[in-house]
């Protein structure tokens, strides 16, 4: 029994005409920017964390989608700095993109990089955070410690 021809090819974007289903249209028939790239802004839009460019080459292969996406967003995204002084001013992970928008209709794929990318380098923070109030816990209990003189206790 042949299925293509009870469900409709165009449905799965294998013919080159008109879609059977007015809701179904093949991928290109989607709008692009020139090139083929799109916006995606992180962030409010009157505020945004950055704004950065994706072609569909960028997240054709899912893994290495994510891995472009993160270079891509850690070019340009300000995070705020952590110094030993002021690292017990934030919480650990309290970092709020709020909003991530593209600028035209993009598949799950896009979804897909944008959010694990952006979930890696809040993870990375993370990391940081902790490392830092670590290192400032060891530099306060070694400042602390005891200061007798250690040549007379060989």
């Amino acid at each position: 029994v042949d299925t293509t021809a009870y469900m409709g090819a165009q449905a799965f974007g294998e013919s080159k005409g008109a879609p059977r289903h007015p809701f179904i249209a093949p991928r290109q028939v989607r709008r692009r920017l020139p090139g083929g790239m799109v916006k995606v802004t992180i962030g409010r839009p009157e505020d945004p964390w950055c704004e950065i460019e994706l072609s569909d080459e960028d997240v054709e292969d899912w893994k290495k989608g994510v891995d472009i996406v993160t270079e891509k967003l850690q070019e340009v995204m300000q995070l705020p700095p952590i110094t030993i002084e002021n690292c017990h001013e934030r919480e650990d992970g309290d970092l709020q993109w709020e909003q991530v928008e593209f600028g035209q209709d993009v598949g799950g794929k896009y979804w897909h990089a944008v959010i694990v990318g952006l979930h890696n380098i809040r993870q990375d923070f993370i990391h940081k955070q902790v490392k830092m109030k670590h290192l400032d816990w060891y530099l306060n209990m070694k400042a602390t410690s005891d200061k007798r003189n250690p040549k007379y206790y060989v």
